[in-house]
């Protein structure tokens, strides 16, 4: 039924524009009402942009004890103009207490919600926002191999015409165009946020800043590279389930979303970021106490 009226849904709002905006505003009418009866998330994912957030969301949609924020990307606690709205407004992206009531007791387990938004990870201003609004939100960071998620993260930028610089040139121009954002202390400034496709991967001063303000034990740290590996994934799955106290299940929609093509990288510029990222990596790895096998 569920499913049934979607779908009509869908066709009324394609064939029928005012259709669509009517049913939008009222849906965020109902949400913005009801956004004082609503919970907050039990779980953020704050991974790093191009890792794998997507993915990772659409495979923890399919267990029947997580739902997901409605909106993909809430960017509350990592942009101004939202976060100054207040906590109901990111409430209202939230089940209602009445809804968590009935769905515990009818399926005799909880509910559990999550916010997956990647850049949160970037923003140094987000940690203790969240630390104040939600002190034991258990928080989830996938990691990509950085010259891997920097190259992705410029094609990304080319595709949405936001870059027009070949790639060499934009990470030769990345303090420059950043720098700015940074001296104002901006950080959801749109050079700092488009253009920091090298600063985004060094991510051991990204987690000191975050674990400085949480305990470790809150903390868990994907690979990106075990969610893209079949033989991995339901394992890594298995030890979410297992962090966010729910039961395990064997997902079925194992396709992945939102992968970019583009031609390799060149080897010697790949060369030089290796050399780039390296005493970082090292640093990440001693600090989390895990082997991460990057070039």
């Amino acid at each position: 039924m569920i499913d049934e009226n979607r779908t009509l849904i869908h066709k009324l709002s394609d064939r029928y524009s005012a259709f669509y905006i009517w049913f939008v505003v009222q849906k965020n009418l109902f949400r913005s009402i009801s956004s004082p009866t609503r919970i907050l998330p039990n779980f953020i994912i704050f991974a790093a942009s191009r890792s794998g957030t997507r993915s990772l969301n659409k495979y923890l949609q399919q267990h029947p004890s997580i739902q997901m924020a409605s909106r993909r990307e809430v960017h509350f606690f990592n942009k101004s103009d939202n976060f100054r709205q207040g906590l109901n407004w990111y409430k209202s992206f939230f089940p209602t207490k009445i809804y968590k009531f009935f769905f515990e007791s009818k399926s005799k387990s909880k509910l559990i919600c999550g916010d997956a938004t990647p850049d949160y990870i970037y923003n140094p201003e987000v940690p203790l926002r969240i630390k104040k609004s939600l002190p034991n939100v258990k928080l989830i960071a996938v990691l990509r191999n950085p010259i891997d998620r920097a190259y992705s993260h410029y094609h990304y930028m080319v595709r949405t015409n936001r870059e027009n610089l070949s790639f060499e040139e934009a990470i030769r121009s990345e303090n420059d165009r950043i720098k700015d954002d940074i001296h104002k202390k901006n950080y959801d400034g749109d050079n700092y946020r488009r253009y920091s496709y090298l600063r985004r991967g060094i991510y051991v001063e990204q987690l000191k800043n975050w674990m400085s303000e949480f305990p470790k034990q809150q903390f868990m740290i994907i690979k990106s590279e075990d969610l893209e590996n079949e033989e991995t994934l339901q394992k890594t799955l298995d030890d979410v389930f297992k962090f966010l106290d729910i039961h395990p299940i064997k997902i079925k929609d194992r396709l992945k979303i939102n992968v970019g093509k583009y031609t390799p990288i060149n080897s010697e510029i790949r060369k030089k970021l290796s050399e780039f990222f390296y005493p970082h990596n090292e640093n990440l790895s001693k600090f989390l106490n895990m082997k991460f096998e990057w070039d």
